[in-house]
């Protein structure tokens, strides 16, 4: 992050961009634009309960309960607001009823058609930036091919052929790598003589998983010993795949810590608007009043936000580390350690 924010527009606190240098020696050639990804649930009974009325009017019930829900999904950047063109016309918002008697959930294959979406544009109506994408941490962010590497779906032996039975559709994993960079196949070829196509097994002849004093397996059992190898260890997430494809990277915050990611009190600033509109339990109300919503978070308010998780971390350090000129290597995760502290 602190490569990336020595090539970003920088605002002061009035939404002016500084301008650094005056003679523009330090401009860097290709702005960074950092897009901030997350989605947000509206729903139809979050309204102010406690309001200013007229003394004549009675007490009038509430709808109880959250009412009909939808989810939206976008992104944003201090430089530009949401991601969409001038005229409103190409936009990369998703909306969907979440539940199961409706649209679903926002999965990783609706996640990944966005993101395909999402470059495209940035690349059209930003050719002159530089963009990165910037996702937190949710389960479906970090999902894997059907054929990666994964030590824990291993077995320990060779596969028994299956004499002739029916079995489930199977999807071999990909190739394993050796040190010197050739890959190591994990089956055995179709034209085996005994085992076509069968794992072939982590254990190698002679090699038994000791276990410790407590009866457990240590870290040389043959699974740890994979699960620490580069290849098992750094298999790539289909989210950063798919980023790395259209040329923009792809950075992930660490669990717990909203106060990095600006577009969370971008959210709230727009459910502060919407709670302002009149309540309503239909659906297309509920539509109308969130993009109401979103369209109402000016864009001063975003580079104020942007600003405010930029120097989150800087005031955490300062805090911690009074005479410390450079951080030691452990300050982010202590910091996120008391993050998660804070959240219990």
């Amino acid at each position: 992050m602190e490569e990336c924010e020595r090539r970003t527009r920088k605002w002061d606190g009035d939404g002016q961009q500084v301008m650094e240098g005056g003679d523009g020696a330090s401009y860097p050639r290709w702005y960074l634009t950092i897009w901030f990804h997350d989605e947000c649930i509206f729903y139809a009974h979050d309204h102010h309960v406690l309001c200013w009325v007229h003394s004549s009017e009675t007490s009038k019930p509430y709808a109880k309960g959250e009412g009909q829900s939808l989810m939206i999904a976008n992104f944003i950047s201090a430089d530009y607001g949401w991601l969409s063109s001038a005229d409103g016309n190409e936009s990369v918002h998703v909306k969907l009823k979440p539940g199961k008697n409706h649209h679903g959930y926002f999965s990783n294959d609706e996640l990944l058609m966005q993101v395909e979406k999402a470059a495209h544009l940035v690349h059209k109506l930003y050719p002159n930036d530089d963009h990165v994408f910037i996702f937190d941490n949710a389960h479906s962010h970090s999902k894997h091919a059907e054929d990666a590497l994964s030590a824990h779906y291993l077995s320990k032996g060779t596969s028994k052929p299956t004499d002739g039975k029916p079995i489930g559709v199977h999807i071999p994993m990909g190739d394993a790598c050796f040190a010197d960079g050739h890959s190591q196949p994990l089956y055995f070829p179709p034209g085996h003589p005994t085992h076509p196509g069968l794992f072939k097994g982590m254990v190698c002849t002679g090699f038994k998983c000791q276990k410790n004093s407590n009866g457990e397996y240590g870290p040389w059992c043959c699974q740890c010993i994979l699960f620490n190898e580069p290849d098992f260890a750094n298999v790539p997430s289909l989210l950063s795949t798919l980023c790395t494809k259209n040329n923009i990277p792809a950075i992930f915050l660490p669990n717990f810590s909203p106060e990095l990611n600006p577009i969370e009190q971008c959210w709230g600033y727009a459910k502060q608007i919407y709670c302002e509109f009149p309540p309503s339990s239909a659906i297309n109300d509920v539509i109308k009043n969130a993009q109401k919503a979103l369209a109402s978070v000016p864009l001063e308010c975003i580079q104020k936000l942007w600003n405010r998780s930029l120097h989150y971390e800087d005031s955490w350090t300062s805090h911690h580390y009074h005479s410390h000129r450079a951080l030691p290597p452990e300050a982010t995760k202590e910091m996120i350690s008391e993050l998660i502290e804070h959240t219990r």
